[in-house]
């Protein structure tokens, strides 16, 4: 993905996007508290809670980025006209895939971020351009007129007690007391459509995240996709479906969601 990024301190980050066409010219605002989603075809706007207001500390994902992880900043140098910080990380897990991050040195912005596994060097994203605002710093605003729509979105909701998400699931949700590779789970939470409801399991390794979602395979509420992806495994005693979503390759994702399909 390639993205130009507007920053300002306490305001917030929205990244735009360049590439890929099929979402092309979308907006992302994350305020800290909530996450706008801009999509010009649509001319709406879909509200949701940030991530940052359900990741972890940033004390514990280093806790659990050293204890997976070996890395070290290997040069220093200039990047759309900011200085930047080159780190390389090498996984402790076989089968994870190492990666190579440009940080900004001044501003909290990624400017690049790169996988590598088999041979493979997967470009997650790059920033194309950095637009710092003033300081004090002025609003970030999204567009926006008298014909934009703006939704509040189903989820993600907290699960605080497992029991109320099991009645509106319609199923009762595994959970794992351990996961492989050196994940923790760190948000449980009801996600999807209210209709078609979902469970996601975020994880981290302190530096990959992922998201373990199971649903309902079969019955009223059967669904044979999670969005536009088949599961990782189907559960044909309970009829559960799981799959997983995020930074690594597709033979550590079915590891993670059959992990947690068979804690059941």
């Amino acid at each position: 993905i390639l993205l130009t990024i507007m920053v300002g301190k306490h305001k917030g980050e929205m990244s735009t996007v360049i590439q890929p066409s099929t979402i092309q010219g979308q907006t992302f605002l994350d305020d800290g508290k909530r996450l706008y989603h801009f999509i010009p075809d649509e001319n709406t706007i879909y509200v949701s809670p940030s991530s940052k207001t359900f990741l972890p500390s940033s004390e514990k994902m280093v806790d659990w980025l050293k204890t997976n992880y070996t890395g070290q900043i290997t040069s220093r140098r200039k990047r759309l006209g900011r200085s930047v910080r080159i780190l390389e990380f090498e996984p402790r897990h076989q089968g994870l895939p190492s990666r190579t991050i440009v940080v900004d040195s001044e501003l909290p912005v990624m400017q690049s971020y790169v996988a590598h596994w088999e041979s493979k060097k997967i470009n997650l994203f790059e920033v194309l351009e950095i637009q710092p605002l003033s300081s004090p710093p002025s609003s970030i605003s999204l567009p926006n007129n008298s014909n934009t729509t703006t939704i509040e979105k189903f989820g993600p909701k907290p699960v605080k007690d497992l029991m109320v998400a099991a009645a509106l699931l319609g199923f009762q949700p595994s959970r794992p007391k351990s996961y492989p590779l050196g994940f923790v789970p760190y948000a449980e939470q009801i996600v999807g459509k209210e209709a078609e409801p979902a469970y996601g399991t975020r994880l981290t390794d302190g530096m990959a995240l992922v998201t373990v979602y199971q649903w309902p395979y079969s019955g009223s509420r059967k669904k044979p996709l999670w969005g536009q992806y088949e599961p990782y495994y189907v559960d044909r005693t309970n009829n559960i479906a799981f799959t997983a979503l995020g930074d690594l390759p597709p033979s550590a994702l079915k590891t993670l969601a059959t992990a947690q399909a068979k804690s059941q």
